[in-house]
C-alpha cells in the first residue's frame, strides 16, 4: 500500500484480509483512502458501530 497508494491518481480501497480492526487501522495508516470490511461484518464479528469506534478510538476519522 506505502508504495502504491503515492503513485495513484484514484483513490484507493484496500480489500480482503482484514481480521480485526487492528489490520484496517494499519491499512488506513500504509496510505489506503478506504477500506471493505465484509467478512467483519458478514460473520459477526465487527458491527459497523464497532469498527467506527474503533478507528476513531485510534485517531483515524470515519464519517458518523
Amino acid at each position: 500500500i506505502r508504495a502504491v497508494a503515492p503513485l495513484l491518481g484514484v483513490p484507493l480501497i484496500a480489500g480482503g484480509g482484514a481480521g480485526s480492526i487492528d489490520d484496517l487501522a494499519d491499512a488506513l495508516a500504509a496510505g489506503s483512502d478506504a477500506v471493505a470490511v465484509a467478512s467483519l461484518l458478514h460473520y459477526g464479528v465487527e458491527t459497523v458501530g464497532s469498527l467506527k469506534d474503533g478507528l476513531d478510538a485510534r485517531g483515524i476519522e470515519v464519517r458518523r
